[in-house]
């Protein structure tokens, strides 16, 4: 079944559909209430006291297995954050049991699983980097300046340049808004 999937190409489609699956469990508009967003490719972020990240989510493929790895800072205070730019569901005033997380999360990816959609145009509704002006340092050091369009078939965010060129960017080495 997740054989269309397993490839390098449509490993960042996994991503989305993943990110997908967890970001209704957090939002505003699920069941648990968190006002969470998506940051292109694999962040989430809460917006309650400015963009904080609240935790990631990576899809990798390790001896022929698919593996779905989601962190959240759920129950981390103040002073046990890594870096001054995270934040935790208690820090931001969220008491959710981690049961009841991990159920919700894993009964809404085996959901779009099962169901096979496309989960492109999801992902771009839900992800916050969309419309935002953005910055980005690549590999060899040069930058890249302009407005996040959209989300390719392939997970790769369309840019539109300050020259009005639309831009694919596949990964990100700096990745600012």
């Amino acid at each position: 079944f997740l054989k269309k999937y397993v490839s390098l190409v449509n490993l960042k489609m996994l991503l989305m559909g993943s990110a997908v699956g967890i970001f209704p469990r957090l939002s505003a508009a699920g069941t648990l209430q968190v006002p969470a967003e998506l940051k292109w490719p694999n962040d989430i972020v809460i917006i309650n006291s400015g963009t904080k990240k609240l935790g990631g989510i990576l899809v990798q493929l390790v001896q022929d297995k698919l593996v779905i790895g989601v962190g959240l800072n759920v129950d981390l205070g103040a002073d046990e954050l890594p870096v001054p730019q995270a934040t935790s569901l208690r820090v931001e005033g969220f008491e959710i049991d981690r049961i009841e997380l991990i159920v919700a999360i894993l009964n809404e990816l085996k959901l779009l699983i099962e169901d096979g959609s496309d989960w492109q145009q999801e992902y771009a509704i839900a992800c916050s980097t969309i419309g935002r002006e953005i910055k980005v340092t690549n590999f060899d050091g040069s930058q890249i300046s302009g407005v996040a369009i959209g989300v390719d078939s392939t997970g790769a965010l369309e840019i539109k340049n300050l020259e009005n060129v639309k831009l694919t960017l596949y990964h990100h080495e700096q990745f600012q808004k």
